[in-house]
């Protein structure tokens, strides 16, 4: 319920050129999708992510499989070794 009811403060319209890319993926009939992006936790801070769409089986879109991995740890490495 609180991602939920949060989900305009998690998503921003930074994250809409990543819902297009989906909505591309399934138009061209595509099987994957995967992006880089920022979200923002429940308590506004940035979140450095990794989104991926999968769908293992073509037109099956109700077994459609999402993941989002945090990256900031390696964000802030990154930044660190600069």
């Amino acid at each position: 319920r609180e991602i939920l009811g949060n989900l305009p403060k998690i998503f921003s319209e930074e994250t809409l050129p990543i819902f297009i890319g989906e909505l591309l993926t399934i138009a061209e009939g595509r099987s994957e999708y995967r992006a880089e992006c920022v979200l923002n936790s429940v308590k506004g801070n940035p979140v450095y992510t990794q989104f991926s769409m999968k769908i293992p089986v073509p037109g099956a879109y109700d077994r459609v499989l999402f993941s989002v991995l945090d990256l900031s740890a390696r964000k802030a490495a990154e930044e660190a070794i600069r």
